[in-house]
């Protein structure tokens, strides 16, 4: 319980969950957060099989995802001024496991620089 400086009860204890349900009158909606990795795989499965005349709803309920998330997925995302083969590419299980890479060389560089790039900011524009 959340109290404030007067001693009242700021809690938003109000018998329902975050989307308006009483939690104890139904089974709860249990969210499974995926890897960046596990979700360019099913991508990657469900494009494949999309693209055999799989039906939505089987390639769905067989990946684990809802119907609207798969959607989702198959709808262009415009990424700024990325080429499209680019977007493509960082959309595939290679492309996020290239990216990670990166940016794990990227951490190193800006590390081993010198107080993740601090002390040569500071030396730079002084």
């Amino acid at each position: 319980m959340i109290e404030d400086p007067a001693g009242l009860d700021c809690s938003a204890d109000t018998g329902v969950d975050a989307i308006g349900r009483d939690p104890t009158s139904g089974p709860r909606v249990v969210v499974k957060h995926r890897s960046r990795l596990e979700r360019a795989q099913q991508r990657e499965a469900a494009n494949a099989r999309l693209a055999r005349g799989q039906p939505q709803r089987h390639v769905a309920a067989d990946l684990g995802v809802a119907r609207s998330t798969l959607q989702d997925w198959c709808q262009p995302t415009p990424v700024g001024a990325a080429p499209a083969v680019l977007a493509a590419f960082v959309t595939t299980p290679e492309g996020v496991q290239w990216l990670h890479q990166l940016v794990v060389a990227a951490h190193l560089v800006i590390t081993l620089q010198g107080g993740a790039g601090c002390g040569w900011c500071a030396n730079s524009w002084s």
